[in-house]
């Protein structure tokens, strides 16, 4: 039987004890980490930081409040259970609600600030009649007009953002009562009492603007107002009723030119 060099053996016996040494710090570390997270995890959860304030602002139409309810945030919850992305998602399924911030306040509350879309105009459409923001979502149907603001009626397959955001644009007392129809190529309203052409669908809120500096130039009852190039509005006179041939067009200067 061969014998081993005391000092081979002392040395792997050495090396034995280090090598158990270091698995029990790692063990320990290990347990340490665990009762660490644990600890967090317990504490997150606790009562000191579950929810205790909801505060919204911003809401006035939306459904914000009582989606919040069905997301869960509510008194109670844990705060760190709150997944603040898709909260934000679920809020902005709401056609009303344009964009939303939550926000985790430690230790006990959160913050929702919302962004609501503004109905500018009625669309008619085949379907009915619904109320619409300037980009053009669908905010809700109606069974009526609403009389202070504009109707936009759309040829089929015609955008109607550029009729919304004219309607968006006119004073309150053109809005009501106003038609625009919206074609595929171009645009006409009825404001006021008069036929409006307002050409294709660009510069739309420079159109609305010379429109009520025309309209208060106040041109006769039946005229015909251009405002294809918004700069330059022009106003048609109505044929007069001993048959002689319309006036020619006028051109009104908008407020500022000389």
């Amino acid at each position: 039987m061969t014998q081993i060099d005391p000092r081979i053996a002392r040395r792997r016996r050495q090396v034995q004890e280090e090598r158990a040494h270091s698995s029990l710090r790692r063990v320990l570390s290990l347990l340490a980490m665990g009762a660490v997270v644990a600890a967090g995890v317990w504490v997150a959860r606790s009562p000191l930081f579950q929810i205790e304030d909801v505060v919204v602002s911003g809401v006035a139409s939306s459904r914000a409040e009582e989606l919040l309810v069905e997301a869960g945030v509510v008194p109670g919850t844990p705060l760190v259970s709150v997944d603040v992305a898709e909260v934000e998602a679920l809020l902005e399924t709401d056609p009303w609600v344009e964009s939303v911030r939550v926000v985790r306040s430690w230790p006990r509350q959160i913050r929702v600030k919302v962004t609501e879309r503004v109905p500018v105009a009625v669309i008619r459409r085949p379907s009915g009649l619904v109320l619409a923001s300037v980009d053009g979502v669908s905010l809700t149907g109606l069974s009526e007009p609403d009389p202070r603001l504009a109707v936009v009626e759309p040829e089929p397959g015609a955008d109607p953002v550029p009729g919304l955001v004219f309607a968006a644009e006119l004073r309150a007392d053109l809005a009501a009562g106003a038609v625009i129809r919206v074609g595929r190529e171009e645009l006409e309203a009825e404001v006021a009492g008069y036929r409006v052409r307002l050409g294709r669908g660009v510069d739309m809120v420079a159109k609305a603007r010379a429109l009520a500096a025309v309209v208060d130039a106040r041109p006769p009852e039946g005229a015909v107002i251009t405002l294809v190039a918004p700069t330059r509005p022009a106003v048609s006179i109505p044929q007069a009723d001993d048959g002689e041939a319309p006036q020619n067009v006028e051109h009104v200067d908008e407020p500022g030119e000389g």
